[in-house]
């Protein structure tokens, strides 16, 4: 069963952000376009809850800082 969306966000904030990092909220094609990955591959990423990411109404979106996670 996937977190509720309100789990999501409580987890989100409670992680640490540069004002930066925080503030920019990529989609899952500029994503996956950034890291050289198919675009299906990242939102099977988020729906197995791999990538650190906020649902906005129907939209995924995910922060900048994850690009830095994912590429180390």
């Amino acid at each position: 069963m996937s977190k509720s969306v309100a789990a999501k966000r409580a987890e989100y904030h409670k992680t640490d952000h540069t004002a930066n990092a925080a503030s920019q909220l990529l989609s899952p094609a500029v994503f996956a376009g950034r890291i050289g990955f198919h675009q299906e591959s990242v939102r099977r990423l988020l729906r197995e809850g791999k990538l650190r990411s906020v649902k906005i109404g129907r939209h995924w979106r995910i922060p900048c800082g994850e690009l830095a996670r994912v590429l180390e």
